[in-house]
């Protein structure tokens, strides 16, 4: 049993913690890309987009983050990623990554409310004009 624990352990512990360091601003501060640097992450949107799928609403879904679709067969290939060809991994990974940074520009600049950049909110910046207010 305890060979059986520290297997799923040292399977899943990276995720795990992904999770657990980042859901506190979720419940908090909201997104720490938006709080810390004023800009919208990759995935921004895909919360809301889960969200909306829970109350089987498809459309809202697609518009929160249209790439809220490939995320169970993305959860699916990492669950079995020990039984594929690391080719084909490094295939998906990247595929997965050029979607993800196309999905994001593309939003970024077709005017989305979703994905933005204003730096001046996010608060390294404040805290740099707030040191810099100081020193004058």
């Amino acid at each position: 049993m305890k060979e059986k624990i520290k297997r799923i352990f040292k399977k899943y512990w990276l995720p795990v913690a992904v999770i657990i360091l980042i859901s506190p601003f979720y419940f908090t501060l909201g997104c720490p890309f938006r709080f810390f640097g004023g800009f919208s992450c990759f995935g921004c949107g895909m919360s809301r987009a889960a969200e909306a799928l829970l109350h089987f609403d498809f459309l809202t879904a697609f518009q929160m983050h249209p790439l809220i679709y490939i995320m169970p067969i993305a959860v699916v290939l990492f669950l079995v990623r020990n039984k594929l060809p690391e080719r084909l991994k490094n295939i998906l990974v990247a595929a997965f990554c050029i979607s993800f940074v196309g999905v994001y520009f593309f939003r970024l600049f077709s005017g989305s409310e979703i994905v933005f950049i204003d730096l001046k909110s996010g608060f390294v910046y404040r805290c740099i004009e707030h040191v810099i207010n100081l020193i004058k």
